[in-house]
């Protein structure tokens, strides 16, 4: 499958814990972690993810050089275009579905959240050794508040393997551009679909200090800049969007 391994298993505690463990044991780059459902499946700051059946949730393995960033952003346009490509092999229009990212590594429709990214990563003298990306996808069973291709599109037949399937292919080619064109190009596509400039955004940093202002645009490394009321402009690194 697109030059991936796929290792499928009916229950996992955490792709993301199979695949670290398999990525410090020497898994080669490509291989993928896909579970119908977790017992023990975690976002960032450790908070749970809601992981029961029908679902997409799956880690894949890397071990190209890039910036954590960078996959972090790749991952999350990945699940954005087998979105857009879902919705209109099932003629919903995104007009009606509306796929926004949200900084750093959600994936909106309407507002609500329908996908997420988590990334682990080994580094060595300052390179990655391996990076586990973990991608999970609301299929048919969301959580409270979020939302599932399923609230779009309520014939639905896609399995999570064949939306993964989709997925690793859009992964694959967004790893090839990151590669040949830089991050500035994937940065660039996450844009389209990303915050608006002037928008108004609270930043509740990794230090806990809330941060304030105007959406400017994401910088080379990609961090939020923000500008606050007097002018001054602020990148945030790590964080969360209250």
């Amino acid at each position: 499958m697109h030059g991936f391994v796929i290792h499928h298993t009916s229950v996992s505690r955490s792709t993301n814990l199979e695949a670290i463990e398999l990525a410090q044991s020497g898994a080669p780059d490509g291989t993928v972690i896909i579970a119908d459902e977790q017992t023990s499946g975690t976002g960032r700051y450790g908070r749970e993810w809601h992981s029961p059946k029908g679902n997409l949730y799956c880690s894949i393995i890397t071990r190209r050089s890039a910036q954590v960033a960078a996959l972090s952003f790749l991952s999350s346009l990945a699940v954005g275009v087998t979105l857009e490509q879902v919705f209109e092999a099932h003629n919903c229009s995104t007009k009606n579905a509306l796929i926004r990212y949200k900084w750093p590594n959600d994936v909106m429709v309407d507002g609500k959240k329908i996908s997420g990214v988590l990334i682990k990563t080994k580094m060595i003298g300052g390179e990655i050794d391996w990076a586990v990306c973990g991608i999970g996808v609301n299929m048919y069973a969301p959580p409270p508040y979020a939302a599932s291709l399923h609230d779009y599109i309520p014939e639905l037949k896609l399995s999570n393997l064949e939306l993964l399937d989709l997925m690793l292919q859009n992964f694959a080619k967004l790893l090839d551009v990151l590669e040949t064109m830089g991050f500035a190009q994937l940065r660039s596509l996450w844009m389209r679909r990303g915050h608006t400039p002037g928008d108004k955004i609270r930043v509740i940093t990794n230090n806990n200090m809330i941060i304030e202002g105007k959406f400017v645009n994401i910088d080379t490394h990609g961090a939020m800049v923000l500008e606050s009321d007097s002018g001054i402009p602020t990148a945030v690194d790590y964080g969360e969007i209250l």
